[in-house]
């Protein structure tokens, strides 16, 4: 099909690739602002003991507890126990759960980030990879030698490029900079 094009049209379209590939980055950028938002919301969020969904339950709860304070006094009163020095049944109510922990919201922020720019990161790469082999498609289609299409699959991959470390590796660098350290003192 790309054969058919002429250069015109395929300026035009690369142009047209470029400008949607920009979009799909403002909408990673939006959608990742939603994403956290929405983090920001979940443990954030405070729940009255009177909310429609549970003031049937928290009605009931307080009526039991308070017929078994009442049972829990009569028991004090015949151990002679001084009905102000007598202990207490009472309901609590946690308005946000484990939530109310900071520092539990902490690391669940700071795991929330990682995760959101991890997918971010990932997102982008994406659309970057198919805006380019959309512009490699195009051009390529106008290209007259076997020569010149060739040049276009010349690129390494990442992996070949980035080969990963073994822990044997790490523990050499590590145990050099430690020497080092060591002769430095």
């Amino acid at each position: 099909m790309t054969d058919a094009l002429t250069r015109k049209d395929r300026d035009e379209l690369v142009r047209v690739v470029r400008m949607r590939g920009k979009l799909a980055h403002a909408d990673i950028a939006e959608r990742e602002a939603r994403l956290k938002a929405q983090i920001e919301n979940e443990l954030s969020a405070v729940f009255a003991t009177d909310d429609s969904r549970w003031d049937d339950l928290t009605r009931e709860a307080k009526a039991e507890i308070s017929r078994l304070d009442g049972e829990l006094a009569k028991r004090c009163i015949a151990l002679g126990l001084k009905p102000e020095c007598r202990p207490a049944l009472v309901l609590s109510w946690l308005e946000r759960g484990a939530n109310a922990d900071r520092q539990r919201r902490f690391e669940l922020r700071t795991l929330a980030a990682a995760r959101i720019q991890s997918l971010t990161r990932a997102a982008k790469l994406d659309i970057d990879r198919q805006v380019a082999d959309s512009i490699t498609a195009l051009i390529s289609g106008g290209l007259s030698s076997d020569e010149a299409r060739a040049e276009l699959e010349c690129l390494p991959s990442a992996d070949s490029l980035m080969l990963a470390p073994s822990v044997a590796e790490l523990e050499a660098v590590y145990d050099r900079q430690r020497s080092s350290r060591e002769l430095g003192r």
